[in-house]
């Protein structure tokens, strides 16, 4: 709501005829503040930030990113390059990052988690969906 001016099920209900969703749509500088977005969203509501707060904030934060990327000479560049092709690019030096992140969440015990993600989490690592596997950095749950 506070990037593209109306929510996933508005945009679904304006486009019956298409498949996928609002972010199929949307450009490098967006889905890059989108991004920053949902991260922040999600540090408000551990805040306990009321909503009409945050989508106010939020909001305004989208406006002003936009602002900073859409002058960007950088993501100018980028803009002409397909989604698949930024992935493929971003994609593998953010991997490792991403398992080192996972394990440290994953030791720590869940760290942030409301208590029904972490029994879910439990459930899978340890209980049942994994069968108790152990993690490994380098390659994820065995």
């Amino acid at each position: 709501m506070a990037l593209f001016g109306m929510t996933a099920k508005d945009w679904r209900d304006n486009n019956p005829g298409r498949k996928g969703n609002i972010r199929d749509d949307a450009d490098v500088s967006q889905l890059v503040c989108l991004s920053n977005l949902e991260n922040l969203n999600a540090l408000f509501i551990r805040e306990s930030v009321p909503q009409t707060e945050r989508l106010r904030k939020l909001n305004q934060i989208a406006i002003h990113q936009m602002k900073l990327l859409t002058d960007n000479p950088s993501v100018k560049r980028l803009e002409g390059k397909s989604k698949s092709w930024l992935c493929i690019q971003l994609m593998p030096p953010l991997v490792p990052v991403l398992r080192r992140k996972v394990k440290e969440f994953w030791d720590g015990g869940y760290v942030g988690a409301a208590d029904t993600s972490r029994s879910q989490l439990n459930w899978w690592s340890v209980g049942g969906g994994l069968g108790g596997g152990q993690w490994d950095g380098a390659k994820g749950a065995s």
